[in-house]
């Protein structure tokens, strides 16, 4: 049995027994379409071979030429297929004769402007300026040959041309442009069920995609999933399930909805590993416009086989981390020891060695391979695992070195948890990891939202532990997207890792010391302090035995391992006379971890306590930069003590510059009621003056307690944030569907699972309403209702340049938008005698018209405000009534008058989304603007109508206004409704400024473009929700009319002032369109069914209310709706100073003082165990003294703390004062 052949597929690939379905007759086409995936490999393998295996002695010309062509053709975007009957010319030997018909005939697949490349180089092999029989010449190991592997009596020419098909409508565009017109054909046969979906299809499909990220890791995967697919190795049960209702609109979607169901399929992990990588880093990127050439390097790499020794000389320990040093070791070792030529050779098969002008890139290349084609069995798991582990690495330094400020979007979870993949850690943690994984795995999309928490500070994600450590660590943001139990194994991965992430040495040495390169020196503190405590660390010396150098004999390693053949073992040197670090000036103190010698317990204990013990104070030497040296540091006794102070020397506790955040703080509290206005908080960090800074022995540093993941509902400078805000109940990616009720008051929503008999409006999405409008093909790629109720039969009517001709006396260009033009289209239509004599088509011509008026304020108005990221409350609409590409919506008024132009003032649609005031409906529908200001006069006419009284006299006392979802409905349809008031319109000036108003609302919103990438980046900044405000439920309870109902009602309304009651329940966040009553039913049915538990007088209320909740007058009313943000804010606690000033460290005994010092060196150095601090609950202690005996008492609970410590602990919390210092109010934990 070998020990790689992946090729547990290798021998399977070569086997024609496992055809998919017994099927054995191929298929022409796609036979056809193997040999030009084949042919394409043979070209690159060719040229790949010239431009960085050999010295070529081409001209800077040519050799730009051919590289050229060489990158069109790596990133697949030569059409190969119409090259195949060029192959029977290629039967030929003369190589200048071969590659001059390779060139001439790439020239018709090539773009306008690169074909005279093509060209060039033709006519350079004709004119005998390239001599390639001298270039292509056989050697011992390489043959080059277009044809390898290509059996001409396979190749049907014949069917070639009619095996194609132009695109015809958008999503064949797109087929035809990635991989060309014989895919067009192929996948319109999938779609009319001419065809099904075989593996072998699927793989030419996905090998043929362009590739222009240049990405070695996504290149070797989809030739993975290639050469699997390609024979039909998938089990063909898996396979039928996998490509069942499988979406075939285009060749992406069609890839990306297979790829998505292998995910979940059974197929083996290391299939689903690829796939997982192909998923989420294909795309369509630019071409890169920059040639870089490494050829010197690549050429001793490759001079006679590819030589890892000399490749993974370059993961040095300057450059790497030590886990990645000893991984880079390990497998080396292994393969030097244990690797026979056979086992590599096949796992090497089919390797293009050539193909990577990057060092780091074909070190990728291979690890991917290793991975992918190592047999998985006992012996060769930790093969794959050391290699995962190093390719977690190095795919990070690749990204990392990229010189930009930010980390690189290609950097993935996924890729970031191959860093625990290491046999050597924890299986309890290894077993979490690996469940981690299959989960994202299997849910890709949860895959990807988890890594939008990735930093985006490199300093943050400087080595995948690390980077690891920081993203999970945000998880509690994703909390409304993800499982309770995944948030909880994520969690704990973080904590593990981050609290196992100092080195083992340090639990069992006393003094520790460098080899090879210095560590972090502040791995008490933080990495960060300007004057870091200077420690010495060994390194690891288990595997000093197993690292081989850097040569055998004088010889580096090479994959030709017959070299090595009966040799026991690479000659190892030992890691401390590698080169090492030397420091050019000052001393590295070291850190004493020595317990404290403990007084006899044969001395009386009277004779302890009466010595006097004077404070220390231990200052630490600066430490200069280091300096790299040839001298050798070697191993030395640890030093007495540093000091001969007494031990019990207080230890001060003053320093707090620039320190680590050490808290972490997940409040429990409830978020604060909501009121109509809300009050402010900013959040900031605190500054501290580090100006008497004083040098010390050891500290407790100050805690920066950061509270995460607080739910408060914020008000309007928080609701106007640069994040998309939506009303509840939308999507941007979704049609949206209109209800117009009887009643006068509208519903939209994307949801369509909203059960009414009213016949609803759909109008397309968000995104594709505020794109610029195309008129030859206008809302031909939308699929909604209104194409073929609306603009076919007004093309039937109208011909086929019908918008031209609706429109033939406007100037179309002044319609920005679909949703504009579409308004404009409609509007003009019913104006046309040939479109009134139909009434259906007019009824639902004037349907639309009205659902528009009343979404584009409404909807698109606040994303429209999102995307310009309007921050104010007020902000200013200028337009003109006759050109809407004039409009501009900002947060001030234009410097100067524009001419045609009007500009009026508009509370910010974001904060009119919030639910409407009982008390007063219309009092925060207009802008209040300074005394003065001279656009108060615009809406001054409408702001004397805008009450109670005004309102009933002009649209009668029927006109409700709280049955509207929020006040921007409310104040749009009320407008509409004045309008068409006679007593509005009897009043010249009143119509005018309420005209002026509602144009003010609706010309911006369907005149200003949102692009995609916008879409994207508001949709990543959002970090609120919409979410029912539950306490205002109690309105549809009858009136109390005892003090036993009044209590009653009082323990309702504090059981629903739960912004997670919904979740305790399992209720999903309700449509928009629920009322009251039938909210607050759904909730009391469900507390009373026992599935959570809750207190009896609660149940008591419950049981006498439950058949009395109203579904009428205020119950009936909409549900109120709170904006709820999801932020992180910073606010310091100074433990160490807290601990100081409130235990008086002179009346402690001989012992408590040997026990305060032992706890304040402890907590220096485990700083984890207040920043792992999500049970501690802190804004329970509202003096420093309670907060102290609070912070100890909770340490003593804590699991990880030795029984030494927690005594020690023990014996001085009984000293902490809460009179004095003590009684110190806490600073305001919440910040607001």
């Amino acid at each position: 049995m070998t020990l790689f052949g992946q090729y547990s597929y290798e021998y399977q690939l070569i086997s024609d027994q496992n055809v998919s379905n017994g099927k054995t007759k191929k298929n022409a086409v796609i036979e056809n379409l193997k040999l030009s995936v084949t042919f394409r490999d043979n070209i690159l393998y060719i040229f790949s071979y010239l431009l960085y295996g050999r010295e070529n002695n081409l001209t800077e010309e040519q050799h730009t030429s051919l590289e050229t062509l060489y990158q069109f053709l790596k990133k697949k975007m030569v059409y190969m297929y119409n090259l195949l009957p060029i192959l029977p010319k290629l039967d030929i030997t003369d190589k200048n004769q071969q590659t001059r018909i390779v060139l001439l005939s790439l020239i018709k697949n090539l773009p306008f402007y690169i074909q005279c490349t093509a060209k060039y180089l033709a006519n350079e092999i004709e004119w005998n300026r390239i001599d390639l029989n001298t270039l292509l010449k056989s050697t011992k190991s390489e043959t080059f040959d277009y044809l390898a592997d290509i059996d001409l009596n396979t190749l049907s020419t014949n069917r070639i041309r009619n095996e194609e098909m132009i695109g015809y409508d958008e999503n064949s565009n797109i087929t035809q442009k990635a991989l060309g017109p014989v895919f067009v054909k192929l996948i319109y046969n999938l779609q009319t069920k001419k065809l099904s979906l075989s593996q072998e299809l699927f793989g030419l499909i996905l090998i043929n995609l362009p590739n222009l990220s240049e990405d070695p890791v996504l290149e070797e995967n989809v030739r993975y999933l290639y050469d699997l697919t390609r024979n039909n190795i998938i089990d063909s049960n898996d396979w039928d399930s996998i490509r069942k209702n499988s979406i075939d609109n285009d060749a992406y979607t069609l890839v990306f909805s297979i790829l998505t169901k292998i995910l979940n399929s059974n197929v083996q992990m290391v299939v689903k590993d690829s796939t997982s990588y192909v998923y989420h880093h294909l795309k369509i990127i630019t071409i890169p416009t920059y040639l870089d050439s490494n050829l010197k390097y690549m050429h001793h790499l490759l001079e006679k086989d590819i030589d890892i020794g000399l490749l993974l000389s370059a993961v040095i320990p300057q450059e790497f981390d030590e886990d990645t040093i000893r991984m880079k070791d390990r497998l080396l070792t292994y393969f030097i020891r244990n690797y026979r030529n056979e086992d590599i050779t096949k796992i090497l098969k089919g390797f293009n060695k050539f193909a990577y002008n990057d060092p780091l890139d074909l070190l990728l290349a291979f690890l991917t391979r290793l991975i992918n084609r190592v047999l998985s069995s006992p012996n060769t798991n930790s093969v794959q695992q050391l290699a995962s582990a190093l390719l977690s690495a190095i795919f990070m330094k690749k990204y990392s070195r990229i010189f930009t400020p930010f980390v690189s979007p290609e950097i993935d979870v996924l890729i970031l948890l191959e860093s625990v993949q290491i046999s050597d850690v924890d299986q309890v943690l290894q077993s979490t990891v690996d469940s981690i994984k299959l989960e994202l795995i299997s849910k890709p999309k949860l895959s990807v939202l988890l890594s939008t928490l990735i930093p985006t500070e490199k300093e943050k994600c400087e080595t995948p532990k690390q980077c690891l450590v920081n993203t999970f660590q945000q998880v509690s943001k994703l909390q409304n997207n993800i499982s309770l139990t995944l948030t909880t194994k994520i969690q704990n991965i973080a904590y593990i890792l981050k609290t196992t992430s100092q080195p083992q040495q340090l639990k069992e040495s006393r003094t520790i010391q460098y080899s090879i390169k210095p560590v972090d020196v502040n791995l008490y503190l933080n990495r960060d302090r300007k004057n870091p405590i200077a420690v010495t660390i060994k390194t690891d010396n288990m595997y000093t035995n197993n690292v081989p150098s850097g040569s055998i004999n004088g010889v580096s390693y090479v994959w030709n391992l017959d070299k090595y053949v009966d040799k026991t073992g690479p000659a190892v040197q030992n890691e401390l006379q590698v080169e090492t670090v030397g420091w050019e000036t000052g001393i590295a103190t070291e850190i004493d971890f020595t317990e404290p010698k403990m007084v006899s317990p044969m001395i009386d204990q009277m004779h302890i306590t009466e010595i006097k013990i004077p404070k220390l104070k231990v200052t630490l030497s600066k430490v200069n930069q280091p300096k790299f040296t040839q001298k050798h540091i070697t191993e030395h006794e640890p030093r007495e003590r540093i000091s001969n102070r007494p031990l019990t020397l207080k230890p001060s506790l003053t320093l707090i510059s620039d320190v680590p955040s050490l808290g972490t703080y997940y409040p429990t509290q409830k978020p604060r009621k909501m009121q109509p206005r809300y009050s402010t908080f900013i959040p900031t960090d605190r500054v501290v003056d580090d100006s008497n800074i004083i040098e010390e022995y050891i500290n407790i540093p100050s805690s920066k307690i950061i509270y995460d993941s607080i739910e408060k509902k914020v008000h309007s400078e928080n609701v106007v944030s640069s994040a998309i805000v939506l009303p509840p109940s939308i999507e941007t990616d979704q049609p949206l569907r209109v209800y117009l009720f009887n009643s006068n008051v509208p519903i939209a929503t994307t949801s369509d699972d909203y059960n009414t008999m009213e016949p609803e409006v759909v109008l397309p999405d968000i995104k594709e309403l505020l794109k610029p409008p195309d008129i030859d093909k206008f809302m031909q790629s939308s699929d909604s209702p209104i194409v073929t109720q609306v603009l076919q039969p007004l093309s039937i009517i109208f011909g086929k340049n019908y918008i031209k001709k609706i429109l033939k006396n406007v100037n179309i260009k002044h319609y920005p938008t679909n949703i504009a033009l579409l308004s404009a289209i409609l509007k003009e239509a019913i104006t046309y005698p040939e479109v009134t004599q139909n009434s259906q088509l007019t009824n639902v011509i004037n349907q639309y018209i009205v659902s528009i008026e009343y979404v584009s304020p409404t909807i698109l108005l606040p994303v429209i405000v999102s995307s310009k990221k309007l921050l104010s409350d007020i902000i200013y609409s200028t337009f003109n009534p006759d050109d809407l590409t004039q409009g501009t919506i900002s947060e001030n008024p234009p410097d100067e008058s524009l001419p045609d132009s009007i500009t009026v003032p508009l509370v910010n649609p974001k904060i009119l989304l919030e639910s409407i005031n009982p008390s007063n409906p219309y009092v925060d529908l207009l802008p209040t603007l300074e005394k003065g200001d001279i656009l108060a006069k615009t809406i001054q006419p409408i702001r004397m109508i805008f009450t109670f009284k005004k309102i009933a006299e002009i649209l009668g006392p029927d006109f409700q206004p709280l049955v509207y979802p929020n006040k921007i409905t409310l104040l749009i349809t009320l407008l509409h409704k004045l309008q068409k008031s006679k007593i509005i319109q009897a009043n010249v000036k009143l119509k005018s400024a309420i005209d002026s108003y509602l144009q003010a609302f609706e010309l911006p919103s369907i005149s200003i473009q949102v692009s995609e990438d916008r879409f994207v980046n508001m949709k990543s900044e959002t970090t609120g929700q919409w979410l029912p405000e539950l306490t205002s439920l109690i309105s549809a309870l009858p009136t109390p009319e005892t003090d036993t109902e009044t209590t009653m009602m009082e323990e309702i309304e504090q059981y629903l002032d739960d912004p997670t009651l919904l979740e305790k329940l399992n209720i999903a966040k309700p449509p928009v369109t629920m009322s009251r009553g039938e909210l607050l039913h759904k909730i009391i049915r469900i507390s009373l069914s026992g599935t959570i538990n809750i207190d009896k007088s609660v149940l008591k209320a419950f049981r006498y209310y439950k058949d009395k909740v109203e579904f009428i007058d205020l119950g009936a009313l909409p549900i109120m709706w709170m904006w709820v943000e999801t932020y992180v804010f910073k606010a310091e606690v100074q433990v160490g100073d807290m601990i100081q000033k409130t235990v008086n460290f002179d009346q402690l005994s001989y012992k408590e003082k040997l026990a305060y010092n032992d706890v304040i060196t402890y907590l220096a150095q485990n700083p984890n165990l207040l920043q792992d601090n999500e049970d501690f609950d802190f804004e329970k202690y509202k003096t420093q003294g309670k907060f102290v005996k609070g912070l100890f008492t909770y340490l003593l609970m804590k699991s990880e703390i030795n029984n030494k410590i927690k005594k020690n602990i023990k014996m001085i919390l009984s000293h902490v004062t809460e009179i004095g210092a003590g009684a110190v109010a806490m600073p305001n934990l919440f910040g607001f």
